[in-house]
């Protein structure tokens, strides 16, 4: 069994619960040390894989939040979509039990006024 021990690898602890400048500053400060013999990519490894994490949680919480919010918009629009449906059915329920009614004819007939006030017909 061959244990390889490098120097500075301890000090980049991989925890997703760390803030995203952290971990970025850590992959930044991964791929600057050089390390006789090893590859500084492979160290900034487990610290990006720990920021993919985070990343990842952080977009599972936003789309549940979105889920949440988009679930309460159909419902309201199914309600309203209820609502607008019920008016147009009460709306039509009286349209066609409503009784016509023939205004009365208004009928043209001249009459002349003379000056005294007394109306005459012709």
């Amino acid at each position: 069994m061959l244990i390889i021990n490098i120097r500075g690898v301890g000090m980049y602890e991989n925890d997703p619960d760390k803030s995203t400048e952290e971990l970025l500053s850590q992959i930044k400060q991964s791929c600057i040390v050089q390390t006789k013999g090893v590859d500084s990519v492979s160290l900034a490894l487990p610290t990006f894989s720990a920021l993919l994490v985070k990343l990842s949680n952080e977009a599972s919480a936003t789309a549940s939040k979105n889920l949440k919010i988009q679930n309460r918009m159909i419902l309201l629009t199914s309600v309203i979509l209820a609502i607008s449906v019920s008016q147009l059915g009460i709306a039509f329920f009286q349209s066609s039990n409503a009784v016509t009614v023939n205004p009365p004819s208004i009928e043209s007939t001249s009459k002349t006024v003379t000056t005294d006030g007394t109306i005459n017909d012709k």
